[in-house]
C-alpha cells in the first residue's frame, strides 16, 4: 500500500494500532487515522507534506507531532 502519489488516506475507525510503513506514502497531504488505537505517531515524522492530521477519538498517543492543522480531541496527547 504504501505509495508515494498518495495524497489523501482515510482511515478512519479501523483498528489501526501500528503506523508501521505509512512513512512510505510521503506525498500525503491529509491524513485521517480518528478513531483507531494508534500508539505512536512516530512514522509520521517523514510525511514532510503533511498538512492535515486527524487521529481524535483514539487511545491516547506513546508521542506526538506537530502539523499545520492537527485534530486530536479526545486524545491526551
Amino acid at each position: 500500500m504504501a505509495n508515494a502519489n498518495f495524497k489523501t488516506l482515510a482511515a478512519s475507525g479501523l483498528g489501526i494500532t501500528s503506523l508501521s510503513g505509512l512513512e512510505y506514502c510521503t506525498g500525503l497531504q491529509t491524513l485521517d487515522l480518528s478513531d483507531n488505537n494508534i500508539t505512536s505517531v512516530t512514522p509520521l515524522g517523514a510525511l514532510t507534506n503533511l498538512s492535515h492530521l486527524d487521529i481524535g477519538y483514539g487511545d491516547p498517543l506513546a508521542s506526538g507531532g506537530t502539523f499545520p492543522q492537527t485534530n486530536a480531541s479526545a486524545n491526551a496527547i
